[in-house]
This record gives C-alpha cells, structure tokens and sequence, in this order.
C-alpha cells in the first residue's frame, strides 16, 4: 500500500496484474512501445515465408489478437508493415 506509481514492461505489468488483480492497476502512460520480430539467415528463405505466412493468417483471423489479450490483457494493435532489406 505504499507505491502510488510504478513503471514496467507490458510483460511484467501483466504478470503483477494477473497475479495481484485486487491493486487494479491501470495503465496511465506509455512512455515506449517496442516491437518483436523473429531473424532468419537470409538463405533460409523458405522458413521466413513459412513464418510471414503464419502470422499474416492468425492477424487476419483474429487468433494473434486473441493470444495476446490471453497473455497480455489488452488489444493487439495493428502490426507494423514488415521490413524490406
């Protein structure tokens, strides 16, 4: 009952929300959000296309979201467009 304000990454600010619900925690500012991404050896082109696939499906069906409001608790927010090297 002492910490007014505390500051944290979307993961552990999910973990201490799941596992202390009586706090009630909201989230009040963003002060970054940082993306993920998966690398490839750029001869391994077939698996990169096996991966951009996937994961263009399960946006457009709705299942990423989903995974992530289970893990996360909120929205996943419109992915990024993917990087051309």
């Amino acid at each position: 009952g002492q910490v007014q304000a505390i500051g944290a990454s979307n993961t552990i600010l999910a973990q201490i929300t799941k596992d202390y619900p009586q706090l009630n925690i909201e989230t009040k500012i963003i002060l970054k959000e940082q993306g993920n991404g998966m690398a490839f050896r750029k001869s391994d082109t077939a698996l990169q296309e096996y991966a951009n696939k996937f994961i263009a499906e399960i946006e457009n069906n709705g299942e990423l979201n989903a995974i992530n409001k289970r893990w996360f608790g909120t929205e996943l927010k419109k992915l990024p467009p993917m990087p051309q090297f």
